[in-house]
């Protein structure tokens, strides 16, 4: 029969045994991955180039090349693009096929961009490219820290005097206001724009007036000035629309005495179905004008069917007693 400190001492011996195996397991999982590990650092450091890159229209830099920037889906869609594959070569050749076309997106702080992308955007730098940013950004850093101070200083000096500055009453403050308010009134203050542009408008009468005296000193006919080729403009303008009433007059009457001994014929509306008694009549444009054909207009309400009057078989018949407008 076991007893319970036989029990105990079996537990401990168990645990120790589950730890020893446990830091083993870690061991060859860390002696397995050492290569790897030194081939990632030799990696690193061999293509520590750093590279500028255009990123929401503002330039960055990274310090230790492209093996700096993250991404998205880094883990995921390296492991899919390489599976099947066992030699080192071809998965490094599909897993850098799969990122050139795409298949995973740079996080350049805040902006997003794919593998072409990102090298339409970079730049390689020299050493002399980082020493002189470098220094320029040095001088950044302090130019924002002695403006810090500044600012800082500016806030304690109002700060100051206001503390030690004496009070004002309300009445005092209600006093000058009002004052001011009451005195703006009283002041005229013109719209200089307006003003400027009434006297511009008076120039314009004085020149006008003085081209037109001039034109009648000269006794030559016609006067130039601006009144009087508005006035010119205009009675030509009077002459022509006249011309224009008297020619739709004109075609008004016609297109009525034309109506007036149109025949009337019945025909079956192709539209509607309905029995239709019209006039084959002339289709008047906008402007007045016919094609000189004459056509057919359904007469129903919410149809005006309309065709050549040839195009439709129709017979003679009598004006009807009410005549659809």
């Amino acid at each position: 029969m076991v007893t319970r400190l036989q029990e105990a001492r079996e537990r401990v011996r168990d645990a120790e045994a589950a730890r020893i195996a446990l830091v083993a397991k870690f061991a060859a999982e860390d002696a397995a991955q050492e290569p790897a590990k030194v081939a990632l650092a030799r990696h690193e450091k061999r293509n520590r180039i750093p590279v500028v890159v255009l990123t929401a229209g503002s330039y960055r830099i990274y310090r230790e090349g492209v093996v700096s920037l993250s991404g998205y889906g880094w883990g995921g869609e390296v492991s899919r693009a390489v599976e099947g594959y066992k030699a080192v070569k071809a998965r490094e050749e599909h897993a850098a096929a799969m990122i050139e076309g795409g298949g995973v997106t740079f996080n350049l702080g805040g902006s997003s961009m794919k593998c072409r992308g990102l090298a339409a955007k970079s730049r390689i730098v020299t050493g002399a490219d980082l020493t002189a940013w470098t220094k320029a950004h040095e001088r950044t850093r302090r130019a924002e820290e002695a403006a810090r101070t500044a600012r800082n200083a500016e806030v304690a000096a109002i700060r100051a005097a206001f503390e030690g500055g004496g009070k004002i009453t309300a009445p005092e403050i209600a006093a000058i206001a009002a004052r001011t308010a009451l005195l703006g009134l009283a002041v005229h203050k013109s719209d200089p724009w307006r003003r400027d542009r009434e006297i511009a408008d008076a120039r314009k009468v004085c020149e006008a007036a003085d081209a037109h005296l001039a034109g009648i000193l000269a006794k030559s006919g016609t006067c130039a000035c601006l009144t009087c080729e508005q006035e010119r403009k205009e009675a030509d303008y009077a002459a022509a629309a006249e011309v224009r009433r008297k020619a739709a007059e004109k075609a008004a009457a016609a297109a009525q005495k034309a109506k007036d001994r149109a025949p009337w014929r019945e025909y079956t509306c192709p539209s509607c179905a309905a029995a239709v008694t019209a006039q084959p009549l002339p289709k008047v444009s906008w402007s007045g004008d016919t094609n000189g054909q004459l056509y057919l207009r359904c007469t129903v309400d919410r149809c005006h069917w309309s065709a050549l009057a040839s195009s439709v078989k129709s017979k003679p018949a009598k004006k009807p007693e009410a005549v659809a407008a």
